[in-house]
């Protein structure tokens, strides 16, 4: 098989946001950590995600545990990190 085929599907599905976003992130996170795909814009995209309505809809507890997943990675810039814990703490307020 070949799993980077899929990469242009959940692209788009990302691309689309609300709950397609939703579903493709494990997808997209998974070719990049496993088959090397090159996605620059995933974090930048997860970043805009990270919403009330996302933090607190139907699927919140799947996203918050794939949150936790896709930025637990070891090769995360501090910045990025930051920037989410960042993100989050407005966020509780």
């Amino acid at each position: 098989p070949r799993p980077l085929r899929y990469a242009d599907l959940l692209s788009s599905g990302y691309s689309r946001g609300g709950v397609d976003a939703l579903l493709s992130l494990k997808g997209l996170f998974v070719l990049m950590t496993r088959h090397n795909l090159e996605y620059p814009r995933f974090y930048t995209q997860l970043y805009s995600l990270v919403t009330l309505p996302s933090l607190g809809g139907a699927n919140r507890a799947t996203f918050a545990l794939e949150l936790d997943l896709f930025l637990s990675s070891a090769g995360l810039p501090a910045y990025v990190s930051a920037a989410f814990a960042k993100r989050l703490g407005r966020l509780a307020l």
